[in-house]
């Protein structure tokens, strides 16, 4: 699961550049529906903070601030505004 959401954050160029090209900002709000919907699934069966060592903890932390920092970057590009905390 973590190789698929890494891979989706690496096609974040090539979508950016996709959505500029065609003019169309539905690219990036696909995109990044899709990220949550997989990073959604992950944190769902994935122990993030009972990982087996602290190196994995701290991995899997920084892959989840990658997500949503990768999140808020789209929405800011969108003009969606992002609340900080639920």
């Amino acid at each position: 699961m973590e190789r698929s959401i890494i891979a989706v954050l690496d096609q974040y160029n090539d979508v950016l550049y996709d959505a500029a090209e065609s003019i169309n900002p539905s690219v990036l709000a696909g995109y990044i529906y899709s990220l949550a919907k997989l990073y959604n699934t992950y944190y769902h069966d994935t122990p993030i903070l009972k990982a087996d060592n602290g190196t994995l903890i701290a991995w899997r932390v920084q892959l989840s601030n990658t997500v949503a920092q990768r999140i808020y970057d789209v929405c800011t590009i969108l003009g969606i505004p992002v609340i900080e905390r639920m």
